[in-house]
Order: C-alpha cells, then structure tokens, then sequence
C-alpha cells in the first residue's frame, strides 16, 4: 500500500531551514559566552595584577622608609654625641681656668701664712725688721691640689703649677675622670664649691641643655640628609627620648620620615592628595666610657 506522506516537501525544507539556524544561534550564542568568559578573565587578572603591584608598592615603600628612618636616627644620634661631648669640653676647659686660679691663689695664702717678721740689731745698734718666707711655693701649691684631690692628669693643665715641667697641655685628661671630679656632690674645698665643683646632677641638665639647643639645627641637618640618601621623601620629627614609655631614664633620638608613593588602583584624592608612608626609628646617644651610669639618670 502506498503511504502518502502527510507533509509535503516544502514544508520539510522549511523545517529543515529553521533547525540549521535554531543550530547555527545556539553555536553563536555559546562562542560569544566563551568571548565574554575570556575577556572576563583577562581583566581580572588585570586588575589583580594592579593590586598586587599596589601592594608590593606598599611594602617596597614601608620597607626603605624604615631603611631611611634608621639610617636617620643612628646619624642623628652620632650628631647628638658630638654635641654634647663638645659642649661639655668647652665647659670643663673653663672650669680648669677657675681651679687654676683657685689654687694658686690658696698655695699663696698659706704660704705668706708661713712668712714671719724678723727682726734684729745691726752693729750701729740700729734695730731692723724684715720679712723671711719659705723658699719656695712649690710644697705649697702642691698640698693644695693634694688636699683637693686633683687628678694628675688636670694638675699637668694648671698653668700656675710652680714643678719644673709640670704645666703641660698636651697631657690627655679622660674625660670620665674629669666629669667625675667636676660634677660631684661631695665638694672638697669652699672656694670650689659652685663655680668650679658641681653637684652630679648638674651634668645630665648640662647635657640635655645642649642637645636640646642643637636638636633643629646640626642634629635634624645630620638626620635629613641621611634620610634622603636613603630615599625618604623628608624628615617630620626629631625627638630628643629623655624618658621612655615605662618613665625609665633614656637617652636616644628619635626620628620619623616619610615616603610618597603613587598607585594604580587609588586615586591620589583618598590620601588627601598626599598618599605617603610614615616610619620611625630611634637610636641611643653614645655614652661617655667610663662614666657611671648614675651620671646619665639624673641622680
């Protein structure tokens, strides 16, 4: 039996049309997901790659600020050395002038105390007086700097020492032993009391006094130019540390720099136009060798 089909053959061609491109928008539906997958991807990593980049920014940046902000605080401290050390020679030198004059004016007191008057009759019969002293100041003047505990070192930079040879500039004098003889609390004679022999305590205001006077002058100038050889944009703060957190005696500088840096992924604007880094470092001020550690406390 013949079976007639009860499509006709157009009808299948139009079929046949409609499935290939129902075929050919499915398979163009699914490459442009694929596109979009991929550009998707790419600027992800991208983005990634940017914030990433900020990040390490960040790190390199903290990194060398810190470099800078030791490199800053050592140098500031070293300048602080010097200051202080300077300062305080400068201040011993004129103490030493005033023990000079103090001693030979007391070897000169008790040696007119040992003169006496003699008197006598010459052969007219005529009576005559005259004045007889000992025959040198040098027993004197050297009982006085005995008496008064002066270290051999600043007995050779008295000028008014009277021993053949003993005067003698060159002679180094440790700067511990002078510090300790000049800044003492058991004064060993009236006249030097004050004006040449100075109560222990004195020394640290001295040495505060002077670091504090050059901390914005030749200690920040040491710090800043430290920090910028090391990269820091600039120097914020130099700070004398005379007291730490626990209210312990200290005796440091400390120095915070800053960094500019400059981002991808952030605009300029959220750091107020200044998008930087902030580090500090402290390092502590050279003490002098020898010297107690009470001096540096205050006590």
């Amino acid at each position: 039996m013949k079976v007639e089909s009860i499509v006709s053959g157009e009808e299948v061609k139009r079929m046949s049309g409609r499935t290939v491109k129902r075929w050919r928008l499915a398979r163009d539906e699914r490459g442009g997901v694929g596109v979009l997958i991929v550009v998707g991807l790419t600027a992800f990593a991208i983005l990634v790659s940017v914030f990433f980049t900020d990040v390490f920014t960040v790190f390199t940046g903290m990194r060398m600020n810190q470099t800078a902000a030791d490199a800053a605080a050592l140098a500031a401290a070293r300048e602080a050395t010097k200051v202080y050390i300077e300062a305080l020679q400068n201040k011993l030198e004129g103490k030493i002038v005033r023990l000079d004059g103090e001693v030979d004016r007391e070897a000169w007191r008790r040696y007119e105390d040992d003169c006496y008057e003699s008197c006598g009759t010459d052969a007219d019969g005529h009576e005559s007086c005259s004045t007889v002293c000992p025959p040198s100041i040098v027993p004197y003047w050297n009982a006085v700097v005995a008496d008064w505990s002066v270290p051999g070192p600043i007995v050779r930079h008295l000028p008014s020492n009277p021993n053949p040879g003993g005067y003698d500039p060159t002679v180094k004098i440790p700067l511990d032993e002078a510090v300790r003889y000049f800044y003492r609390d058991d004064c060993p004679a009236v006249p030097l009391c004050g004006s040449v022999i100075e109560p222990r305590a004195n020394f640290r205001r001295d040495v505060d006094a002077a670091i504090e006077h050059a901390l914005a002058g030749r200690i920040r100038s040491a710090a800043e130019e430290f920090a910028g050889e090391n990269g820091a944009y600039t120097v914020n703060a130099v700070t004398y540390v005379k007291q730490d957190a626990q209210d312990v005696s200290a005796f440091a500088i400390q120095v915070t720099v800053e960094r500019r840096l400059s981002f991808l992924s952030v605009d300029a604007r959220v750091f107020s136009n200044e998008p930087a880094v902030h580090n500090a470092a402290a390092a502590d001020i050279d003490r002098i060798r020898g010297l107690p550690e009470a001096y540096y406390d205050g006590r």
